[in-house]
């Protein structure tokens, strides 16, 4: 005689769903316990470069009502307020946190993604992970998920303050001694700081899962990275003549050399507060690109001109003097598109990352 026994479906599903809650926060425990000392080191440098800028931004604050007071807003042309901009905008420390947080990318990638799998398939614990109850998937998920969690979090972080530090500075005070346009501030915002981290973290536990040795995945992780973040600072001043404003001025102005000029508007220069002025060249009758010779030969004539009469000067030999400059708001669609590359490298690298491992894990 067969005895058939039934079970209430909506309790199997509650079951099922305590049951993976459970794993979940078992998968959790032990990422933690494998990584902890990653984490807690990535927690202390976060707690010393954020202490860094409250320390600077408190100091910044001070000093603000005596460099309002001396009328040095708007006035930096002065000696005695253009040394006041520079000790209240911090100076060294300044760039040497910037730089700092545009290195962190490098050392999370070094520290946390490189050792991820290689220390694992090193040490031989790594078919024994697999041969678990969990599935190969959680595990990649649970590991990684958690770590690019807290590494966005504390990048975000940075980010904010980082950026709330020189905000005031350099829309009221500074400007344009600092711009957001700058390779290190570039990739100090909170989106970019952010999306750099965990690309980062994803090459490194690429690069961890294919060499398989902890110190060798950890050094090639530094070179890659070390490339990549120097190549983006070479790179960066060439994407930014991409879309750019082109307008025709009345002769060069000021010191604005012919040429590439990567640099942010300076008083008097006809552009929007907060633009990039990327290069600038001069056009003959035709619109073409006048060569070096016939440039020295206009600048020449433009010396000892003033502007008026050097512009009337380029409109009868129908020579052009244009700028390419980008805009304040096209700040952030910069942001946005190398943000989103950047990303779309990390989730190709976290696909190839778990292809290696279900190969490696596979009989």
């Amino acid at each position: 005689m067969t005895t058939a026994h039934a079970v209430d479906p909506l309790h199997v599903q509650g079951a099922n769903e305590t049951t993976g809650r459970g794993a979940l926060r078992r998968l959790l425990r032990v990422t933690w316990l494998q990584h902890r000392g990653a984490c807690l080191a990535l927690f202390a440098l976060f707690a010393v470069l954020v202490a860094a800028i409250v320390v600077e931004w408190t100091r910044a604050d001070a000093s603000y009502v005596a460099f309002v007071g001396d009328g040095c807003v708007g006035h930096l042309d002065a000696s005695t307020c253009n040394n006041e901009a520079l000790a209240l905008g911090g100076g060294i420390d300044f760039q040497t946190i910037g730089t700092v947080l545009a290195a962190l990318p490098v050392l999370v990638g070094v520290f946390v993604g490189a050792p991820l799998v290689a220390r694992e398939i090193e040490s031989g614990t790594f078919r024994f992970a697999w041969t678990q109850a969990t599935s190969r998937t959680p595990l990649v998920v649970a590991t990684l998920g958690m770590l690019a969690g807290l590494v966005t979090v504390l990048a975000v972080v940075l980010g904010l303050v980082f950026g709330g530090w020189y905000a005031h500075l350099y829309e009221v005070v500074l400007s344009p001694i600092y711009s957001d346009w700058q390779a290190t501030l570039f990739a100090a915002t909170w989106w970019m700081l952010a999306a750099w981290a965990l690309m980062a973290l994803a090459i490194g536990t690429l690069l961890g899962t294919l060499i398989a040795r902890t110190v060798a995945a950890m050094a090639t992780t530094a070179g890659v990275l070390v490339a990549l973040v120097v190549g983006g600072r070479l790179l960066l001043p060439h994407l930014l003549d991409v879309g750019a404003h082109v307008t025709r001025l009345p002769g060069p102005i000021g010191t604005m050399a012919i040429g590439a000029i990567n640099s942010p508007v300076e008083g008097g220069w006809p552009f929007p507060v907060g633009s990039w002025v990327a290069r600038s060249w001069l056009t003959g009758p035709h619109g073409h690109v006048l060569g070096i010779g016939a440039i020295q030969h206009v600048s020449s004539e433009l010396s000892s001109r003033t502007a008026r009469t050097g512009d009337r000067w380029l409109s009868v030999h129908h020579d052009a003097f244009r700028v390419a400059y980008q805009p304040p708001g096209h700040f952030w669609m910069f942001q946005g598109v190398e943000g989103l590359v950047v990303l779309g490298i990390a989730a190709c690298c976290v696909m190839a990352t778990r292809r290696l491992l279900v190969r490696r894990a596979a009989p």
